[in-house]
């Protein structure tokens, strides 16, 4: 199952490009590497990062990833 079919469900409060964002940071992907599958640039990416740690509660990237994988399962 790919990050789009998974993008879906999961943590409550994230908006669909957090989300999709966030799917392929648990994967281990930089910004830049989620800024050229997205379309969009690395500084956007770091934005919806930010904002899915602010919306999840998460202090940095990595907590945000354990909170996301935990809370999507």
């Amino acid at each position: 199952m790919g990050y789009r079919d998974r993008v879906g469900s999961g943590v409550i409060g994230l908006t669909h490009r957090q989300k999709q964002v966030m799917e392929l940071v648990v994967t281990g992907k930089t910004y830049k590497q989620i800024g050229a599958i997205l379309g969009i640039a690395p500084r956007t990416v770091m934005g919806h990062v930010a904002g899915a740690c602010n919306s999840i509660g998460a202090g940095n990237r990595t907590e945000a990833v354990v909170m996301y994988v935990q809370n999507s399962q």
